[in-house]
């Protein structure tokens, strides 16, 4: 995602104006997640899904193409993602600004998959 918006609207974005682009290119994104399997594609879509519902709504609209779908959930304490973020080339680059409050903040409102959205 951070690719896109950086390669759409360059890397002077402020919070906000970062914010209010996301859902465009989600949108370019998941148009272009629906041809892929026409042309005989995997599509991975790795934008966070922080909630059930979230993911319940784009596995029915994919499966409603006739894609299979697989939640993958790799969970990671909130340490771990710090370091990973830390470690980013955005982060290095200051385009990707988010302080450590903040992912503490989403960690807090994340809910992880259940078994059934795994199976």
């Amino acid at each position: 995602m951070t690719q896109w918006i950086l390669a759409l609207h360059g890397n002077h974005l402020d919070r906000s104006r970062r914010d209010g682009v996301r859902d465009p290119v989600e949108a370019i994104q998941w148009r272009v997640a629906q041809r892929a399997p026409t042309l005989g594609c995997n599509v991975v879509l790795d934008w966070g899904f922080w909630s059930r519902a979230e993911r319940a709504a784009y596995r029915k609209r994919a499966e409603e193409l006739g894609a299979s779908v697989r939640v993958v959930f790799l969970a990671a304490t909130v340490d771990e993602l710090w370091s990973r973020i830390s470690r980013r080339e955005e982060s290095a680059a200051g385009t990707l600004q988010i302080t450590r409050a903040e992912l503490e903040d989403w960690a807090a409102i994340f809910e992880p998959p259940t078994e059934g959205e795994l199976s």
